[in-house]
């Protein structure tokens, strides 16, 4: 039986099992007031009024366990069914600053009621009373979230961005309204204000004495020290180095803009409208920061580098797509649909010149992380159905980050001769 074209939705029986009677506990107190709550397995047949809670694991995502919670009173009606989403830190994990659920608190906190979609966040929990384990945060010097729940936003999460259930002018709608909401957070100003909500920094680790230390020069080092720790459960990488140096001999003289970034802006972290062209929340804000905005629009374009569905490499893009027929719009497009959509103004031609470069950081930058895919799978803690083929890319990424590197570097800017040997013989 094929899926659904928006399978982003679907879920499976628990592959990582927590314990749901201390969850139903959970629930009752932080979500329901305290009416009683019980696992579908312990459902009292004696016809006290209880609410009995169904609880299913997403299959899509590769960092931290997600669950879909079904909260049903027994009445056989709508208004008692309520569905709810937990978030939790994975089991293992290689480095403390990974999977980071309290800045996605932090972030889906600060931009509730702005323009830039996502779901409420109900409770938060900092004891491990699930039995998930800590995520390496025994070993971070500090005490982090173990899980949250939120609000489930119903609607379509597409997988492949072809969005196959979609007509050409509703996809042409819903890659419009995706830009519209990107170029909404990066014109976001509340991040500028003090209080508990205010996103925290990215990791602050130094450049070479003398470069201008601009955001995406340190997250490659930071990027690198999580490497580092991977690679003692998963190996190395051949060639992530390399193309590390090659990023950085290049990253002092990028636009490194500020504002404040998703980290991770991609098809498959949006949820659409159930029937309407429309971006209706934005997932996954584990990678938010303040930072440079182009890292997010070149995550979003990272799908015209990506094959289908039919390469089996558990993401998928549209490199292999005839975009005109199926109404997509070409990178260029959506460059400039972004850059007219953003306050202030991005220019297209600093966009344009300098996406190779952005691509190129993705590249790596998604290599780290597929990389660490593969130490948790090494140490029997993976998450996603997808895993192992994920697992599998961090070669074809490194290669590609520096073949993008290689062609498309960016033209001479304001007196910066990025020709010269110094830089030439990093690439």
């Amino acid at each position: 039986m094929p899926l659904p074209a928006a399978d982003g939705q679907l879920t499976t029986p628990l592959r990582i099992p927590l314990n749901e009677d201390a969850l139903s506990s959970f629930v009752s107190d932080a979500v329901l007031g305290g009416a009683p709550v019980v696992p579908s397995g312990k459902r009292n047949g004696e016809g006290r009024k209880e609410t009995v809670m169904t609880v299913r694991q997403f299959g899509h995502g590769q960092s931290n366990p997600t669950y879909r919670l079904r909260l049903d009173s027994g009445i056989r009606s709508e208004e008692t069914r309520r569905d709810l989403v937990l978030r939790a830190r994975p089991p293992t994990s290689s480095h403390a600053s990974a999977h980071d659920l309290d800045r996605e608190i932090r972030a889906m906190s600060m931009l509730l009621g702005s323009g830039v979609p996502v779901p409420r966040i109900l409770a938060s929990c900092r004891e491990d009373i699930l039995g998930l384990g800590g995520g390496g945060a025994e070993n971070s010097g500090g005490v982090h979230t173990k899980f949250y729940l939120m609000d489930y936003i119903g609607g379509r999460i597409y997988t492949d961005p072809q969005m196959r259930d979609m007509s050409r002018a509703e996809r042409r709608g819903a890659f419009e309204d995706s830009v519209r909401v990107l170029a909404a957070l990066h014109s976001f100003e509340g991040w500028r204000k003090k209080g508990k909500n205010r996103p925290p920094k990215p990791g602050l680790l130094g450049s070479s004495p003398g470069s201008r230390k601009t955001y995406v020069s340190r997250m490659i080092r930071k990027l690198l020290e999580v490497y580092s720790v991977q690679s003692k459960m998963a190996g190395p990488a051949p060639g992530l180095n390399d193309l590390a140096e090659s990023l950085l001999s290049v990253a002092s003289h990028c636009p490194d803009r500020k504002c404040f970034i998703h980290g991770d802006f991609k098809i498959d972290n949006l949820i659409y409208h159930p029937t309407l062209p429309q971006v209706d929340a934005v997932l996954d804000w584990e990678l938010s920061t303040v930072g440079d905005p182009l890292c997010d629009l070149a995550n979003l374009c990272m799908m015209y580098h990506l094959p289908g569905p039919a390469a089996g490499l558990g993401i998928c893009g549209i490199s292999d797509v005839d975009i005109g027929a199926v109404s997509i719009p070409t990178e260029d497009e959506l460059i400039r649909l972004y850059c007219q959509s953003t306050a202030p103004a991005v220019r297209h031609a600093t966009a344009s010149d300098w996406m190779g470069f952005y691509l190129a950081f993705l590249c790596f930058k998604n290599a780290v992380i597929t990389h660490g895919v593969a130490a948790r799978l090494a140490g029997g803690a993976a998450v996603g159905q997808q895993a192992a083929a994920v697992a599998g890319l961090v070669p074809q990424l490194v290669g590609q980050g520096q073949n993008l590197l290689e062609s498309r570097l960016p033209l001479p800017d304001d007196g910066i001769n990025l020709s010269d040997k110094s830089v030439r013989s990093r690439l």
